[in-house]
């Protein structure tokens, strides 16, 4: 996640990370937000059973954020460097108040293999078009790609 953080091209950023934990929070970014005022680092002692939904850390995270445009990084996910370039360049070209992305690559372990998403493309394939609800749940539903402003 600080790798990803770190090679974007994207000058002006800041990483918030919302961490919940049940016995031994993340050392590392504890001690790098006291040394890197990007970071800001906020945790929270959970008991196994009862974590919170990745919607309430999101949440808390866009809440602490400072800046007008948020985006949204999953920590099991890798982000190409110009991510934040090209995600916000979408946004105002579009003059949009969100944008996620439409397609993306996801890696099987099982298989060691690359796969290209492409969830319209799946739904006309199978005879469905954009306006379809599951075409639509799969290309709009998925949180590590969203991009949004503040206001």
């Amino acid at each position: 996640l600080w790798a990803c953080f770190l090679a974007q091209t994207w000058d002006d950023k800041e990483l918030v990370v919302v961490e919940t934990y049940v016995d031994r929070y993340s050392e590392f970014f504890f001690e790098l937000s006291k040394k890197d005022k990007r970071l800001v680092y906020i945790k929270f002692q959970r008991p196994l059973e009862q974590d919170w939904s990745i919607g309430l850390k999101r949440n808390i995270g866009a809440h602490l954020a400072t800046g007008e445009i948020i985006a949204n990084f999953d920590d099991d996910d890798l982000y190409a460097p110009r991510y934040i370039a090209s995600m916000v360049g979408s946004l105002e070209e579009q003059n949009a108040q969100a944008i996620t992305l439409s397609t993306w690559y996801i890696y099987d372990r099982g298989t060691d293999v690359f796969h290209f998403c492409d969830p319209i493309a799946w739904g006309l394939a199978n005879g469905r078009d954009h306006t379809n609800q599951e075409v639509r749940s799969r290309t709009y539903g998925y949180g590590f790609s969203y991009v949004f402003r503040r206001k």
